[in-house]
């Protein structure tokens, strides 16, 4: 199965991180390809969720359980994907600076029909740029606050893996 692997060094906590990606309904506001997110409900730490996801001029509804662990990890599941298989495992790792070493990987796998190829692509652009997002809105919402800056050599890196689409 295709997946995708993001990585990225920030300079807040790995609770504040953990926070950011944890605040599901807020997805809407920062990632465009989400165009709804609603948490349905909780029990303990974890979360059962549907979305709306925008994958190029189509638009797909799901359902999603996410554990929760704070502050170290983040797994979502989805068991009625329209792509498929979707498993996105999250991994905030607290670094002696106070900043935070991110790990997102993503691994899915679309259904067979004409669409695949085309849904495969976009779907590694979405991947590709998420981090990103979740990076800029960090800035927005952490740095005003607490002061900090973006520190310098902190950097960002994202692979596909190239795995079987079969």
């Amino acid at each position: 199965m295709p997946s995708h692997l993001a990585q990225m060094d920030l300079p807040y906590t790995a609770e504040q991180v953990f926070d950011l990606v944890a605040d599901f309904e807020s997805y809407p506001q920062f990632l465009p390809h989400v165009l709804h997110a609603h948490i349905l409900r909780r029990r303990d730490d974890t979360l059962f969720c549907e979305q709306v996801f925008r994958v190029g001029p189509m638009k797909f509804h799901f359902h999603t359980q996410t554990q929760l662990d704070r502050p170290r990890s983040i797994h979502v599941v989805c068991a009625d994907s329209p792509f498929g298989t979707f498993d996105d495992r999250w991994h905030f790792d607290a670094r002696s600076n106070g900043g935070t070493h991110v790990t997102c990987r993503t691994v899915y796998h679309v259904k067979a029909g004409p669409l695949r190829v085309l849904v495969d692509k976009v779907l590694d652009e979405i991947f590709s740029s998420t981090m990103h997002a979740f990076e800029r809105r960090a800035r927005r919402l952490y740095s005003a606050h607490a002061g900090a800056a973006h520190a310098p050599g902190l950097t960002a890196r994202s692979e596909k893996d190239s795995g079987s689409h079969g």
